[in-house]
């Protein structure tokens, strides 16, 4: 798989005030700020579909396709909270990766919100 395509894919999809990055292997985090639940899932959902129809490699005349399994955590500045921001973004990472597995187990190509 060409991850490079893949986050072509998805930044096409993002806004210019959106931030993308890799995180690791094939995970990838996204950062959408003023965005509520709703609207991070429908971002979500719009990457998963986007990367799902897009040819992302070439492989001996044959077009991969992939799934992408999506965890959604969001951050509201007035949830208590300790302050520091390494234990905040800790936190919500921690919250977006298990939801991203819970995504996996649930059977992939879908988009779970972190509890």
């Amino acid at each position: 798989m060409d991850l490079l395509n893949l986050a072509r894919c998805c930044q096409e999809e993002l806004r210019a005030i959106d931030i993308f990055g890799r995180v690791g292997g094939e995970e990838f985090l996204v950062v959408l700020p003023d965005t509520d639940q709703v609207q991070a899932f429908e971002v979500a959902e719009r990457l998963r579909k986007h990367a799902t129809k897009e040819i992302l490699a070439d492989v001996a005349g044959a077009e991969v396709h992939i799934t992408i399994s999506i965890g959604i955590a969001v951050f509201n500045p007035s949830d208590r909270h300790d302050g520091l921001a390494a234990n905040v973004l800790s936190r919500s990472y921690q919250d977006c990766d298990q939801a991203m597995y819970q995504a996996k187990t649930a059977g992939r190509n879908q988009c779970v919100v972190s509890k």
